[in-house]
């Protein structure tokens, strides 16, 4: 999918609802946001967003922890958690959602995974414009009014709403808040939301991508991403246009005190290496038009840094489009490389969309 096309069908689907065109709202998406966004989830920071009765939920490095009150606790003044299992679903932005285990109880299993689902979590605010973003239960609930922030913290839904499936940047239902007076106030909401920044996998700790209004953004600092989700622009950029795999604008961060940064930024763009997902026991990468499945997190460290991988396999034509497969291995576990393999054809993702142009 082209980076921005999600957002687009959000307002497509806006824009039918209302029987409105779509000329005169293209235009405002290119608008850049003024007010500052209050940011919920922040990969470099640990922050409590919901604070109880039932459980309390911390956005903690790129993944959220639900505990419940005792364990909140432990964590919250010595850093201690209990042994933890994955939710089956994703939360927000696809961060996985890690829950107590609690063994062989079923009951209880089920019960923490009703309860986090249930939650109302704040995601994004910009109170400046009335703007309120909350995922609840996978869907996505988009606000735009303090009172209705209210309501729905208390009460957990709002009075009136417009559902639109499948129309949320990964695919989420998304829920408008609506007005008895007209489409004036979802087609609002629908244009905030789609023209705000959002991460794209890929990200490494060489440099992070973004999307935003069709084009992709390449950063090398998190004082410019922070930035980026904040105000929807970047103080210093230098762009290359259809350099993206689907044609997109590229923007690099610049830094006009150091030299070369854009440069070196879009280097790795073109080259990688990209990390694309971690799971299944195994993290994803793409390089050069290649994949690479490691097994190991030091061996992601030395692939990310650049550097060259000690054991590897290759399999030509493994991939979804007929790539070559890298795969790990290691002479003291030989059945390391196959293990990788099957369990990267059992579950590999598509090509992705917002790459370099081969």
């Amino acid at each position: 999918m082209k980076a921005g096309s999600a957002a687009g069908l959000i307002l497509a689907l806006c824009c039918l609802v209302a029987g409105c065109s779509l000329g005169p709202v293209a235009g405002i998406l290119e608008r850049q946001p003024e007010d500052e966004m209050r940011l919920r989830l922040d990969p470099g920071e640990r922050r409590l967003l919901v604070d109880g009765p039932r459980l309390f939920v911390w956005a903690d490095a790129g993944r959220l922890l639900a505990l419940e009150k005792e364990d909140h606790q432990a964590f919250r003044r010595h850093g201690r958690l209990p042994a933890l299992r994955p939710l089956p679903e994703s939360g927000p932005e696809g961060w996985p959602v890690l829950v107590a285990d609690r063994g062989a109880d079923q009951t209880a299993s089920r019960d923490l995974e009703q309860a986090f689902h249930a939650l109302v979590i704040p995601l994004e605010e910009a109170v400046a414009r009335d703007f309120f973003l909350f995922w609840q239960g996978g869907k996505l609930v988009v606000v735009g009014s303090q009172v209705s922030r209210e309501q729905l913290l208390e009460l957990g839904h709002l009075t009136l709403t417009r559902t639109l499936l499948g129309a949320g940047p990964r695919g989420e239902t998304l829920i408008l808040e609506a007005s008895g007076s007209g489409p004036a106030l979802e087609q609002r909401l629908a244009r905030r939301l789609a023209g705000r920044p959002r991460p794209l996998a890929g990200s490494t700790a060489r440099f992070r991508l973004w999307s935003q209004s069709g084009r992709i953004f390449c950063l090398g600092s998190a004082a410019a991403e922070r930035h980026l989700r904040q105000h929807g622009r970047l103080a210093f950029s230098q762009a290359a246009t259809g350099i993206g795999s689907q044609g997109e604008t590229v923007v690099f961060e610049r830094d006009p005190a150091a030299g070369g940064l854009a440069e070196a930024l879009a280097e790795r763009f073109r080259h990688g290496p990209h990390r694309l997902a971690t799971g299944n026991g195994y993290s994803l990468w793409r390089c050069q038009g290649r994949y690479y499945v490691l097994g190991r997190e030091k061996t992601a460290a030395l692939f990310d840094q650049g550097q060259r991988l000690p054991h590897t396999e290759s399999f030509a034509g493994a991939g979804p489009g007929g790539e070559t497969v890298v795969v790990e291995s290691d002479p003291g576990e030989p059945g390391l490389a196959n293990r990788l393999l099957q369990a990267f054809q059992a579950g590999h993702p598509p090509p992705p969309a917002w790459g370099p142009a081969v």
